[in-house]
């Protein structure tokens, strides 16, 4: 298998977490190798010096990226899920990162916060009114249309049809 990112981008409570932990787990289950990149843990290791400013969340987005790039050119299976609002940081993404594919898990702000679970996040969907939406995703999972879990076997599948994993 070659070095692959799978970018996963959306709002606060969208599920692409949930749906990255699935991917992650279901690759895992085939002896290959990946690695995933959660944004809750990304920030607590790779950005545990950054707050939730603007600057900072678009630094944060930059810093995963650049990790990215290193673990596919390692030919490594990597699954980023991070907010990445900026439009021009998945761009740089898109241009840095030669095997890559950009997945908008699209979600209303009222379907992202009826699907959250009771204190899962500490801080308001702030972040939300800055997203940027992708320009031209390789995939949309629309969590307004369809389950996590429905979303998560479209994605599967349309990874397996371009023999990315």
């Amino acid at each position: 298998m070659r070095g692959h990112t799978i970018w996963l981008t959306g709002i606060e409570g969208s599920g692409k977490s949930t749906i990255a932990k699935r991917l992650y787990e279901a690759i895992k289950q085939e002896n290959k190798p990946v690695i995933l990149l959660d944004n809750e843990i990304t920030r607590k290791t790779l950005s545990f010096d950054l707050g939730y400013s603007k600057y900072d969340n678009d630094k944060h987005a930059l810093r995963v990226v650049n990790v990215c790039y290193l673990i596919t050119s390692s030919d490594i299976l990597n699954i980023a899920s991070i907010d990445a609002p900026n439009k021009k940081t998945r761009s740089y993404a898109r241009s840095l990162i030669k095997d890559f594919t950009e997945v908008y898990v699209k979600c209303s702000e009222e379907t992202a916060i009826s699907s959250q679970i009771q204190g899962l996040y500490s801080r308001p969907l702030f972040q939300n009114n800055n997203f940027d939406e992708p320009y031209r995703p390789n995939i949309i999972l629309d969590r307004d249309k369809y389950t996590i879990q429905e979303c998560y076997n479209k994605l599967l599948q349309y990874l397996k049809e371009r023999n990315i994993i």
